[in-house]
């Protein structure tokens, strides 16, 4: 019994060792003044020091497009699927402080790490284009520290994830594809979004992402009118009311036709 006690507690001790080498091995990103590009977008949170998020605002700026390798990277970090199994191994092994191990395996590091990633690619405005893929698919990320960001760079985005969007709102659904709508939302000039937004709004008719499109729809300009009007002809009641609405909301902001 008590070498197998022994032969625990120094399993448990190779583990901590493992994971401290592969932590002190992660890459941290380019190096500006001394500090990697990881704890500099980290000041970049909205939990962060305003005199701090300044100074890492300079930082990432100063490192432009040669930040964005790491940065889309750090938008896609996971935890690694050892650490929950180590922490359950550890509430079983004597001697050993649960809390101690966890300043070391934290569990919301890397949905810190991501959501500094996207904050960091928001400072640099529309060259972050190159990462709008990482930044769409984050916007179904489990942790809304994440998902906000994310959500908050592709919003200073304008126009340019359109695309983007456009061609995976078939593959997202729930909080993910009302994320995304929240973004075309904020596409005011742009109504090349409008047909899917109607297809969400006939086959969903009635829930939040339905709900979600119908607002997107109706700050799109006239030049979504002809999408919204298969709304108003289709054969369905309640479909056509939600037409008529957009229209009501839609055209009296571009050209006071209502």
């Amino acid at each position: 019994m008590r070498k197998r006690r022994l032969l625990k507690i120094s399993l448990a001790v190779l583990g901590v060792l493992v994971l401290l080498l592969i932590v002190a091995q992660r890459d941290r990103g380019p190096v500006v003044d001394g500090r990697p590009l990881e704890e500099w977008v980290q000041d970049l949170l909205v939990t962060a020091d305003p005199e701090r998020r300044a100074a890492a605002q300079t930082a990432v700026t100063q490192l432009g497009t040669n930040a964005i390798p790491w940065l889309r990277i750090s938008v896609r970090h996971t935890d690694p699927i050892w650490k929950q199994p180590l922490l359950s191994t550890v509430n079983k092994v004597p001697g050993i402080d649960r809390q101690d191990l966890l300043r070391w395996v934290n569990l919301y590091e890397r949905s810190e790490i991501r959501a500094g990633g996207a904050a960091g690619l928001a400072a640099l405005g529309e060259a972050a284009a190159p990462a709008i893929p990482d930044l769409v698919e984050s916007l179904g990320d489990r942790e809304h520290l994440v998902w906000n960001n994310s959500l908050a760079t592709l919003r200073g985005l304008g126009s340019l994830p359109l695309r983007e969007i456009t061609n995976r709102l078939g593959q997202a659904d729930g909080g993910h594809r009302t994320r995304m709508l929240h973004v075309l939302r904020n596409m005011k000039s742009d109504a090349a979004a409008a047909p899917a937004l109607v297809g969400i709004i006939e086959a969903k008719q009635g829930s939040d992402e339905a709900a979600a499109a119908a607002a997107a729809l109706s700050t799109m300009g006239h030049r979504a009118a002809p999408a919204v009007m298969r709304l108003v002809a289709n054969e369905r009641y309640e479909l056509r009311v939600v037409g008529f609405d957009v229209l009501q909301r839609l055209m009296p902001a571009e050209h006071g036709l209502w």
